[in-house]
């Protein structure tokens, strides 16, 4: 009788990981909060660095905080339509994600909002939030993931303790260097699936 055996996966964030947030957000109304698909653009290398993580059978997930919607700035149909759209640039390049989850909490601390205000039902810390695991958790669920043998990538502090809080490997969790947010770690997301090639391929 065949055994239904998990599958690993990498975990991915979303903007300035895959597409690009912080330099085409920032002179519109919502800088930091990417609402618009029509500013959507995939960074460069992320879809070959998707491409080269599918070539060893993982499951690709993203799991991106969009606090936007807390604040009252959008809302869960502007973040599917941001979500739609980087899918279809990416499968014009010949790959794609399995799924995509975003955590719509944030607690607002700093008084800034939409101008009808925040979301209430949403101001608030969760654990579905990065670092919270909540989001990767469910995907392990729901996807039949093995964590133990998983990946995350982001270019956030957050998002390496997101997945060290889910339970991944501290190795396997890596940061890029995309944005002011981080620095060290790797340039990008084609330089951390490299690196990932390389570990399971046994060459690192």
């Amino acid at each position: 009788m065949s055994q239904n055996v998990q599958r690993a996966c990498v975990f991915l964030d979303r903007d300035d990981t895959i597409i690009a947030n912080e330099s085409v957000t920032r002179h519109t109304a919502t800088p930091g909060d990417l609402f618009d698909p029509k500013l959507v653009q995939l960074l460069p290398g992320a879809a070959e660095g998707l491409r080269i993580l599918r070539g060893h059978g993982l499951a690709l997930i993203v799991v991106t905080n969009q606090g936007g919607i807390a604040q009252g700035f959008g809302t869960h149909a502007d973040v599917e339509r941001v979500n739609t759209r980087m899918r279809e640039l990416l499968r014009n390049q010949g790959c794609d994600v399995d799924a995509v989850y975003f955590s719509p909490y944030r607690p607002i601390r700093d008084g800034k909002h939409g101008p009808h205000g925040p979301n209430l039902q949403y101001a608030m810390e969760h654990a579905s939030r990065k670092p919270g695991p909540g989001m990767l958790l469910q995907a392990a669920r729901e996807h039949d993931l093995d964590l133990a043998r998983s990946w995350m990538i982001g270019d956030a502090r957050r998002d390496v303790e997101a997945g060290i809080n889910a339970g991944l490997e501290a190795s396997h969790c890596l940061l890029i260097a995309s944005t002011k947010h981080a620095t060290g770690g790797f340039a990008d997301l084609l330089a951390a699936a490299r690196h990932v090639d390389a570990r399971l391929r046994g060459e690192a």
